[in-house]
């Protein structure tokens, strides 16, 4: 895993390849997908685009994306995803307590 990681952080990725893989990984359905793929955004509920505009906060915010080592390269976004992931999965099963 260790050469895995160390081959991301050589490849660089922007926001937008970041915001992209984020939408294809957040859609909760593929219609929602298939709207994001065709650009019809229009067609997408205020519930996930909130839902959307809150994990792109969090990736960017994430303390991985900021550091100098990881900031814009793909092991930056995997471990702003990673974490996101935990973020939801902890507050998921606190709202079901």
């Amino acid at each position: 895993m260790e050469d895995l990681y160390n081959h991301w952080a050589k490849i660089r990725i922007n926001d937008k390849e970041v915001k992209q893989l984020i939408e294809i990984a957040m859609s909760p359905s593929k219609e929602v997908l298939m709207s994001l793929k065709e650009e019809n955004r229009e067609l997408l509920s205020t519930k996930y685009l909130n839902f959307e505009e809150n994990v792109l906060e969090f990736a960017f915010s994430a303390p991985s994306q900021l550091e100098d080592t990881t900031k814009g390269t793909l092991f930056g976004a995997y471990n702003g995803y990673w974490m996101l992931s935990e973020h939801t999965q902890f507050f998921r099963s606190i709202r079901q307590v």
